[in-house]
């Protein structure tokens, strides 16, 4: 019997297509915990409730964009070390 690890990824997009589509496949993978936010703002906030293993970041949206949110995860100690996608 083999064990199984499931990991959770954090989308933000503000491209609802593309937010389902990127979330829907990566379900499909199986074993993976996707959460999404639809802006740099909700993402953070996101962040910090799930604290996924991953997040995958679109660069241009409203508010705050790609690279504020890149800068405030690199900028806490406590979330430097999470690995980031970023989507331009």
């Amino acid at each position: 019997m083999s064990s199984q690890t499931d990991y959770t990824v954090l989308i933000v997009d503000d491209n609802n297509d593309l937010l389902a589509l990127m979330a829907d496949s990566l379900r499909l993978l199986g074993h993976l915990n996707v959460v999404t936010a639809d802006n740099g703002v909700a993402g953070l906030e996101r962040y910090y409730e799930v604290r996924p293993d991953c997040v995958i970041i679109d660069v241009v949206m409203p508010g705050l964009d790609g690279y504020q949110l890149v800068h405030a995860l690199r900028g806490d100690p406590d979330t430097r070390n999470t690995p980031l996608v970023i989507l331009s």
